[in-house]
């Protein structure tokens, strides 16, 4: 029978590579024993147990968190009740990593993500406190900016293919044109981070077509069926 050196399986049939690595394949004597045993694959460490610990244990300090703000704040309330901010911060805190472990297995997905729940989630605290503008006139931009510089160093590090990676920095750069409206159509106090962060978009967006152009339509192609 044939043998997977790199994953110690016994592998049936005619194949020449292993199924789950592409090592090329040994023949393996005295396999009858292992097969009357049953121990054809290897045994894999479940460590479920460990990561269910660890989440329950966060979630016990974020409980204690709330009710230790919620019982000093019931004591000094005259300085408003800002136990509830306390509470919907450790909230989105929670949804913030519950976007990184669901999206876990893609990093680049995970990253546009996290970018849109940032973007939505200071939003929102700026339109409950009063909408200072603080949201699209800083948060916006650096977390646009943020996110196209964490996708182009991601895609140089873990030397991807680009149709891995494509469609990811295509989102990052487009989302990065969002400031512009706020540029024509809203009052921005600072103007600044937007326009840098609309400038580095569309840079980015050029190199994209311009070095992989070609990519870029096919992806696109693919994607849409066309």
């Amino acid at each position: 029978m044939k043998y997977c050196p790199r994953c110690k399986v016994f592998i049936d049939g005619s194949r020449q590579r292993c199924p789950l690595c592409e090592t090329k394949l040994t023949e393996k004597e005295g396999f009858s024993k292992i097969w009357s045993e049953g121990d054809f694959f290897p045994k894999v460490p479940d460590n479920s147990g460990i990561y269910n610990l660890c989440i329950k244990i966060f979630l016990l300090i974020t409980v204690v968190a709330i009710v230790s703000s919620v019982a000093v704040n019931y004591f000094f309330h005259h300085r408003g009740w800002w136990s509830f901010f306390v509470a919907a911060a450790l909230e989105c805190i929670w949804a913030s990593a519950g976007i990184a472990i669901r999206k876990r297995k893609n990093i680049l997905k995970n990253v546009l993500w996290q970018m849109i729940a940032i973007s939505l989630i200071c939003m929102i605290w700026d339109k409950l406190t009063g909408w200072r503008g603080w949201s699209v006139s800083f948060v916006l931009p650096i977390t646009y900016m943020t996110a196209m510089l964490v996708l182009f160093i991601l895609n140089k590090v873990m030397r991807l293919r680009a149709e891995d990676y494509m469609i990811y920095s295509m989102m990052g750069s487009l989302f990065g044109l969002i400031p512009l409206i706020f540029l024509i159509f809203g009052d921005l106090k600072y103007r600044v981070p937007s326009v840098l962060c609309v400038s580095a978009s569309v840079v980015f967006l050029a190199v994209l077509i311009i070095f992989q152009g070609s990519y870029m339509v096919n992806e696109l192609k693919r994607r849409s069926h066309w």
